[in-house]
């Protein structure tokens, strides 16, 4: 995508809408360790670059989980809206 910072993109809302913050390592806890607090609010995720994504329910990678390979317009399509707490991120 032309202009669109390599990254894993979390998004508030379903359709990339909403406020949003860029991710390109681990991150145990996206309500204290980003710049928004995005704890239980992602609805959709952008990839933009090689990357492979693990969402998990609870802090420090626990709980359930989901892989993503690709983007994911409604996080409601996985029955996971509102429920990311942590995410690990792997280069392709």
């Amino acid at each position: 995508m032309a202009g669109v910072k390599d990254g894993v993109w979390l998004y508030a809302d379903s359709n990339y809408q909403g406020k949003n913050i860029r991710v390109d390592t681990h991150n145990p806890n996206i309500g204290v360790y980003s710049p928004i607090n995005m704890n239980d609010l992602v609805s959709s995720v952008r990839i933009v670059g090689s990357y492979e994504v693990i969402l998990y329910e609870h802090m420090n990678f626990q709980g359930r989980s989901i892989k993503l390979t690709g983007n994911a317009v409604n996080l409601k399509d996985f029955n996971f809206n509102d429920t990311a707490t942590s995410i690990q991120i792997f280069k392709r």
